[in-house]
């Protein structure tokens, strides 16, 4: 939240002389004594277990306890040295005077120049001095002050009318500055986010940090978009224990009813919640086991609340918000699961709003590890859920599994293995509000539904290793055939939706839906044979070559091929290259594949994907193109791309290209961006094509300012 280790470092650059009151010893070579002044003629040197002081020259007051050090004087302190041209020590006091002064800071890379040095109790002040991290003779950037303090017990740095300069020109000026120099929590004003949008005007965050106790603390974040509107948002964040944390942020933004209206946008206040926590022990403090909970919540009234909090985020209609919770033994696993949905798009477009959406409140699961019984061979496991489903229209439902297998291993040497396996899954659905359509418009209740399967399983499985004079090869077979056996009822693959019929007595598509509970795949309820090959080739040195993977099945009661499945990498030094296909027999079309290749070495980098989905029930085919580059040319520039395609609708999701360059103390980057981005509109989602410029300067080890704008269009596929 703040950039600690900068401040630290100008505070190590601007006070590294040593702090006086700790003990030190005064050695030298020759000494004279001339009444009440002691001088050191050579090799004079002030230390203590921190610092040391040398100089040419050292005159010593009895009386007054003054110490003065003259001709080359030098001075080091942990990562920071230096030379000046006097300095003048109060041994009495502790009080140090330096003129001349030049340090530098290894650690931080920053050195300082300056007329004047004081020190004592605590405090450092540095006058008509100037730091940087570039070359000291005509550096690319500095910053001058009049004068600085800094207290080393309040940890505070105070800079008086500092001026930022590049070469020699000003470019910023500032009346004074001051900011802590510690890695402490402390309340107070962090940096300022500023940018411009011609759409929405000046852009300004100004973040307010608040932080009383170790354990919580507060940020307020005020935004103003003069041409849009304002908002802003309160974050809390706290950490209730060792082994957890958490975070709970409300915001709000109010659209100018002038902005609103010109880019219809759905509503003119965008409010959301975000719940953020994780722990690792509850229970597991008086239990011998594992444990773990993760939340993230989140709730808003549309898409926009996201869009304002920032500039970088791509964002789904759906919104999902979850909780997991899990306690695991060496025999024994309970997890209980939430999922709550909402879909923007429907918030605003559909009559029932999210009404629609299923959510899973929540799941509970037993898991009983697998288990030998009687035998060493013969082992079970089994596992029982219990989901709650909630809607607040259309059908909900409590689903109940039970799963048993249970499965007798033989082993020949070390080449095969042959399992016999035995399942049985069991269902049961309560529903609420099902009916079934009985003729054109009788509806009649159908509130419960049973379902019982058990199949028997033969897998015989071989892992092989062979080392030849080039290459070393490993090769995986298994060969699998189920069959089923008992069986009672069925879960429907269809809900209609009684709620949408009106009282009408026909019954279009639209009026059903696919039913989120199913039963077992089906290669687990009929009669089928699989068979899977793994093969991987390595170097002598034991680097993997090529992977391949092969499965193939055949179903017995339909007596066709079920989808051939094929994954393959060859790795090639730098190059790798990936190929997935799968392959429908049934369609006499392939329904999904994936291509790719990717290079990378210290100087370039790039990578392109090709993924392809063939039309699955309501769903489009999908077929796109990833692509991304990153080339290095030289020490000081970087050049680096991206493309996401549409190969089906013909048209770029995004694409963005960019450059650095970096100059040693500094560096400056361009880079150019087109997104397409959810707008959310009295009509529904609609998508909006984002054009942003974005130019920066960083510079080492101050921090980072930069310059965006983008331009907002209404998307147009063609």
């Amino acid at each position: 939240m703040r950039n600690s280790h900068l401040l630290i470092c100008i505070a190590a650059a601007i006070s590294p002389i040593v702090s006086f009151g700790e003990r030190a010893e005064f050695l030298t070579k020759q000494v004279v004594g001339v009444g009440d002044e002691v001088v050191g003629e050579s090799q004079n040197v002030l230390y203590s277990p921190s610092y040391s002081v040398s100089a040419d020259k050292a005159h010593f007051n009895k009386n007054t306890s003054i110490l003065n050090l003259d001709g080359n004087v030098k001075f080091s302190r942990d990562n920071s040295i230096g030379v000046a041209e006097k300095v003048r020590v109060d041994t009495a006091t502790s009080q140090l005077n330096a003129t001349s002064v030049f340090m530098y800071d290894s650690a931080s890379e920053i050195w300082l120049n300056a007329q004047e040095l004081c020190s004592q109790n605590n405090i450092t002040v540095a006058k008509n001095a100037l730091i940087s991290t570039c070359e000291t003779k005509s550096p690319d950037w500095s910053i001058g002050f009049s004068s600085a303090e800094h207290n080393t017990q309040k940890q505070f740095l105070h800079l008086f009318n500092p001026v930022f300069y590049v070469k020699k020109v000003p470019i910023f000026y500032f009346p004074y500055f001051g900011f802590p120099t510690n890695n402490n929590r402390q309340t107070g004003f962090l940096y300022p986010e500023v940018s411009y949008n011609k759409r929405e005007g000046l852009r300004l965050t100004t973040p307010f940090y608040i932080a009383m106790q170790d354990w919580w603390d507060v940020q307020l974040d005020p935004q103003l978009r003069n041409r849009r509107g304002y908002g802003g948002a309160l974050t809390f964040r706290w950490a209730d224990s060792p082994t957890s944390q958490g975070s709970i942020r409300f915001g709000v933004f109010k659209e100018k009813l002038h902005y609103q209206l010109s880019h219809e946008l759905a509503n003119q206040y965008h409010k959301g919640v975000e719940l953020h926590y994780s722990r690792d022990k509850i229970f597991s403090y008086w239990l011998n086991a594992q444990e773990g909970l993760y939340i993230k919540g989140m709730w808003l009234n549309d898409v926009e609340y996201l869009n304002t909090k920032g500039y970088k985020n791509d964002y789904d209609s759906i919104i999902a918000s979850r909780l997991n919770y899990f306690l695991g033994g060496k025999e024994n696993y309970l997890g209980i699961y939430a999922r709550y949905y909402i879909d923007t798009d429907k918030q605003i477009s559909s009559v029932y709003g999210n009404k629609e959406m299923v959510q899973e409140l929540p799941t509970a699961h037993y898991h009983k590890f697998a288990k030998s019984l009687l035998v060493d061979a013969l082992s079970y496991s089994a596992d029982a859920k219990a989901h709650n489903y909630e809607r607040g229209v259309g059908v909900s439902a409590r689903h109940y599994e039970f799963d048993l297998p249970a499965q007798l291993d033989f082993s020949f040497g070390d080449w095969a293995n042959l399992r016999l396996g035995e399942r049985f899954y069991a269902a049961r659905v309560d529903y609420e509000n099902k009916f079934d359509l009985v003729g054109r418009n009788e509806l009649v209740p159908n509130n419960r539904e049973n379902y019982l399967r058990q199949y028997t399983e033969v897998t015989l499985q071989s892992n092989l290793a062979k080392k030849f004079d080039s290459f070393f090869h490993t090769i995986d077979l298994k060969a699998s055939y189920i069959a089923p056996g008992f069986k009672r009822g069925e879960i429907s693959e269809k809900l209609l939706k009684n709620y949408a019929l009106s009282g009408t007595n026909y019954t279009p598509a639209r009026f059903w839906e696919e039913n989120y509970i199913k039963g077992l795949e089906r290669k687990f309820t009929t009669q089928n044979a699989a068979f899977s090959m793994l093969n991987q080739f390595y170097t002598p040195s034991g680097k993997k070559v090529l992977r391949h993977y092969f499965e193939q099945g055949y179903n017995l009661d339909d007596k066709r091929l079920d989808n051939t499945k094929s994954k393959l990498q060859i790795f090639l030094g730098p190059v790798t290259l990936k190929n997935s296909v799968e392959y429908s027999f049934y369609n006499k079309q392939i329904e999904a594949m994936q291509n790719g290749i990717s290079f990378s070495n210290p100087y370039l980098n790039f990578a392109v994907t090709q993924t392809y989905k063939s039309e699955d029930g309501d769903y489009t085919p999908e077929h796109y193109l990833t692509s991304n580059l990153g080339v290095k040319f030289g020490k000081r520039y970087e050049l680096s791309g991206g493309l996401d395609y549409d190969l089906y609708r013909s048209y770029k999701k995004s694409w963005r290209l960019g450059g650095v360059a970096k100059f040693g103390c500094w560096q400056v980057g361009l880079t150019y961006k087109e997104d397409v981005q959810p707008r959310s509109t009295k009509t529904g989602i609609r998508p909006n094509r984002e054009e942003e410029f974005y130019l920066f300067f960083r510079i080492f080890p101050v921090g980072q300012v930069g310059y965006r704008y983008d331009v907002e269009h209404k998307y147009n596929e063609n």
